[in-house]
């Protein structure tokens, strides 16, 4: 419920989802889970079903899946509630199907440059020198589409994220795939990219 721009960060998400056609969304609820449900309610101020899952203890980026229901019958977008995109979630969908795939990942590149300079030696004699080099990563961006039988791996009342999940899938010989998100990302889980994001929220998400 961290505002953001003109409202809370979940606000945008769930409205992002909305206008992109989706009927239905589950809001994994633990703390600040009645101002969340008030805020919220069922959903139809904004044109779309809400249902809440409702953790007694925290579940983890995964756990929550457990709570489910019943089973879905087609895949499912989870995304983490502290992101700002602009990402096509169903396109998302879309590509998963065309790989017949059990699971995807939203990836981004990542870079970070090392603030000195990186000694490559051996046995003691230096062989060369590299002047604070830039390190390039491809990172988790907080967005997965998964398939309904890939919620059977999901424990019952148990806290379990996302990466032990695709560990499991990957480990069973699951089809897990990548999805290069290309539009506006950004986590504002650290101060420099929370103040970001208010600068950019008029223009990205008005």
């Amino acid at each position: 419920m961290l505002t953001v721009g003109s409202r809370p960060i979940l606000e945008t998400i769930v409205r992002l989802i909305a206008e992109q056609g989706f009927e239905r969304i589950y809001l994994a609820v633990n703390y600040k889970a009645e101002q969340i449900e008030a805020h919220f309610g069922d959903g139809s101020g904004m044109g779309i079903d809400i249902r809440y899952l409702r953790e007694q203890e925290r579940l983890g980026t995964a756990g929550p899946l457990g709570l489910l229901p019943e089973t879905p019958t087609h895949p499912v977008v989870v995304t983490n509630a502290d992101l700002l995109t602009k990402e096509d979630y169903g396109r998302m969908v879309d590509h998963h199907v065309a790989a017949d795939a059990h699971a995807t990942m939203g990836v981004r590149p990542f870079e970070m440059q090392v603030p000195f300079g990186v000694v490559r030696e051996r046995e003691g004699l230096i062989e060369s020198i590299e002047e604070k080099p830039t390190q390039r990563f491809m990172v988790s961006a907080g967005i997965y589409v998964l398939s309904p039988e890939c919620l059977a791996h999901v424990p019952k009342g148990r806290s379990y994220d996302m990466p032990m999940l695709f560990d499991t899938l990957i480990a069973s010989g699951q089809r897990v795939r990548s999805h290069h998100v290309s539009s506006y990302w950004l986590d504002i889980g650290r101060m420099p990219d929370f103040e970001r994001a208010n600068l950019d929220f008029d223009e990205v998400f008005r």
